[in-house]
């Protein structure tokens, strides 16, 4: 999980940056970050947790034709906005299902 976190963080960091790189520099080339919740798909054919496919890929699509340049759904969206406090008590939370994962 660590590794996964620290992934996606870099993701966004370089994503930020690279956008506002750009914009100083006057380039019409435009930076988009899809942040996808858990998304029902074939790589986990027993899950049935998560958003319906087709409904995350219309919802991304809608937000690039709009221009939004951060684009999440549902709980990705709601993590996008977070708070530092809010963020602190999603990872204690996220932190105590890991562990007990790897205690069983």
């Amino acid at each position: 999980a660590p590794v996964y976190g620290a992934t996606k963080a870099g993701i966004h960091s370089f994503t930020m940056s690279l956008r506002f790189n750009l914009t100083s520099e006057n380039s019409s080339v435009q930076v988009y970050e899809i942040l996808p919740p858990k998304v029902k798909t074939n790589l986990d054919p027993n899950s049935n947790i998560g958003e319906d496919l087709n409904e995350f890929v219309q919802h991304a699509f809608t937000g690039l034709v709009n221009g939004q340049q951060e684009i999440g759904m549902k709980m990705s969206d709601t993590a996008r906005k977070a708070t530092r406090s809010e963020i602190d008590e999603t990872f204690q939370k996220m932190d105590a299902v890991y562990k007990q994962m790897l205690s069983q």
